[in-house]
């Protein structure tokens, strides 16, 4: 699923209905906006903090077919999360071993990019996801991003969606609210060539701070044959990082009789004080 992030809004309208959504118990408007106003002040300090990051990521993919076949790739990368703005982050993968085989030296080429960035750096490290793309499986798709799902949810955003809370779950010790969300504008934040991406999705939330614990996006193309994608991410602390960074992101994808799956860790993190805002100026490959 190839998608393109739209930052502009105009008048609402509504989003192709996701099934499910709107089923569970809303309790009180003042506690859902309580709520919201803390997730917005969290990820306004988020965004800030995790502005460029790289990991290492292990990411298994599957691709299996109504028919019996089925294929599988395992795939270790280096993987560079920038903030484009606007509550867009950006992920790079640059792959460096498939199936316990390397296919080519790892090198750390996104760290030594962030060394010394400028407005050339985008387009240098978008020629290295590229080059790192012909090793994915099933759909194609480039919103496989683990942190894709907290742009709906900042204070910009939160206008284009429907929230409902929709109960609670412990989740790493903390009795996290569930906050279920559906978005209702167009342009959608998420387009394909054949217009808007209905889009909802749940936010696990701590109620006292705001932070997002656990996210779902789910995703329904407006395409004849309709892909729908499912991505569920996981937060924690690591050393070394002053906030909670996404440790694993599960998706699966169905376009027909095809069912994708992949599943990603994170690990190694390293956060970087950098301008990113110099990535993506004019000349910077976007």
């Amino acid at each position: 699923m190839r998608a393109t992030v739209v930052r502009r809004v105009v008048a609402a309208v509504a989003a192709v209905a996701i099934p499910g959504f709107g089923a569970a118990q809303t309790p009180s408007a003042p506690d859902r906006d309580a709520l919201l106003s803390r997730i917005a002040a969290y990820l306004e300090t988020y965004e800030k903090q995790f502005s460029a990051v790289v990991a290492d990521e292990d990411y298994r993919q599957a691709a299996n077919y109504s028919g019996g076949s089925n294929r599988y790739v395992d795939v270790r990368s280096d993987i560079m999360v920038l903030n484009a703005g606007g509550s867009h982050w950006v992920q790079i993968r640059d792959v460096y071993e498939v199936d316990k085989r390397p296919v080519r030296d790892h090198q750390a080429r996104l760290l030594a990019l962030l060394e010394s960035p400028n407005n050339k750096t985008f387009g240098e490290a978008e020629a290295i996801a590229n080059e790192s793309a012909r090793y994915n499986l099933g759909v194609h798709r480039n919103i496989n991003v683990p942190t894709m799902a907290l742009m709906y949810s900042t204070a910009e955003n939160q206008p284009r969606s429907r929230f409902e809370l929709a109960g609670a779950e412990m989740v790493d010790g903390v009795k996290a609210s569930i906050l279920k969300f559906q978005e209702t504008v167009s342009p959608s934040l998420i387009r394909d060539d054949n217009g808007d991406v209905a889009t909802a999705g749940r936010d696990w939330v701590d109620p006292l701070s705001g932070a997002i614990l656990r996210t779902e996006l789910t995703c329904v193309t407006p395409s004849r044959v309709h892909v729908t994608a499912t991505i569920a991410v996981d937060y924690g602390h690591v050393p070394a990082v002053p906030m909670l960074v996404p440790t694993s992101m599960g998706e699966k994808y169905r376009r027909g009789q095809e069912t994708d799956t992949g599943k990603a860790v994170y690990s190694k993190f390293r956060s970087f004080e950098v301008d990113t805002s110099a990535f993506f100026r004019r000349g910077g490959g976007r």
